[in-house]
């Protein structure tokens, strides 16, 4: 596929190293808001045990990092049981992650800003856009849509504005206002009504005409992303309204070791802790100082092609009808 060319040319050309890692561990990344699929199979002496799909390769990447491989990425597909299936959700798709090392999430920013710049300049890849069913207009709105530089807003900012919250305020009560009748749920706790807020009154204000990045996350958002003071250093790049990549300055090995025990706990109560690997921060714990970037690629191709569906830049796509 061209759009894979065109990654692997760009991210090679920095110096990371193209890494294959497996679909398949017996333990798993301790995430509670993650759901994933398990898959039974027999062991050498015929005793059923459980294997889990992974949601992403962070679970592997991550230990090679701390292994001393350097900055890598990969294209690889991803399986969550939790994504249902819409026209941006999948519950397996493709994702292009990548960790630079010695480098934050604004070093990123560049890179992803550079990758964007790199697909628009790709003759061949807008020759074949061009062929499909789509109007010069609308390819060139496309272009717009993925033409940086990106617009940068703040959270605080995107709070303020569309709404009315001081949101470093939310962060050190712990809480939003409870006199907004829209946000005002007894028992919803800060991460659930912040992501509640990001997407019901943020998320449709973005614009649409040019690439935006959200950016600087409340810390107390459970992320691997490093804290620093009431924020964490994380953004999240959207293109035409549409969230396509999430980005950290990786946190250090105490901040991630905290998050692995209260993620587990969570994952206990759950009656899910079968599926975590309880070793997991003491095997990352080594890991350099680096930064890592998920993209969705199905939805990139989406912005790329002008395809309101993910199942439109797809083979095989799950609802197509059987035998016909």
């Amino acid at each position: 596929m061209r759009l894979y060319l065109l990654i692997r040319q760009y991210l090679t050309s920095l110096g990371l190293q193209e890494v294959q890692t497996p679909s398949l561990s017996k333990g798993i990344i301790p995430e509670a808001s993650i759901d994933v699929f398990a898959i039974d199979q027999l062991s050498p002496q015929l005793e059923q045990t459980s294997m889990f799909l992974l949601p992403s390769p962070e679970y592997y990447m991550k230990q090679m990092l701390a292994e001393g491989f350097g900055s890598i990425f990969q294209l690889s597909r991803c399986y969550r049981r939790g994504e249902v299936n819409t026209d941006r959700h999948l519950c397996e798709f493709t994702m292009l992650e990548w960790y630079a090392v010695d480098a934050d999430y604004h070093d990123s920013l560049k890179m992803q800003e550079e990758l964007l710049q790199h697909i628009l300049d790709d003759a061949r890849l807008w020759e074949m856009v061009s062929q499909l069913p789509i109007s010069p207009e609308q390819i060139s709105r496309q272009r717009s849509i993925i033409q940086p530089p990106c617009q940068r807003i703040s959270l605080q900012a995107a709070f303020e504005k569309w709404a009315n919250i001081d949101l470093s305020q939310a962060i050190q009560c712990g809480a939003f206002p409870a006199s907004d009748h829209l946000i005002d749920r007894q028992q919803e706790s800060f991460a659930d009504a912040f992501h509640r807020i990001l997407c019901d009154r943020i998320e449709p204000q973005l614009p649409t005409d040019q690439p935006v990045i959200l950016i600087d996350y409340p810390a107390a958002i459970p992320s691997t992303a490093k804290k620093d003071g009431l924020w964490s250093q994380r953004w999240e790049l959207y293109l035409g309204g549409m969230e396509i990549a999430n980005c950290y300055t990786e946190a250090d090995s105490s901040q991630t070791a905290q998050l692995c025990a209260q993620e587990s706990l969570e994952l206990e109560a759950m009656g899910r802790a079968g599926q975590t690997d309880k070793g997991f921060a003491k095997k990352i714990a080594s890991m350099p100082p680096c930064s890592g970037n998920a993209i969705g690629i199905d939805r990139l191709l989406m912005c790329i092609c002008a395809e309101k569906h993910i199942e439109g830049v797809i083979f095989f796509p799950p609802h197509a009808n059987l035998g016909e």
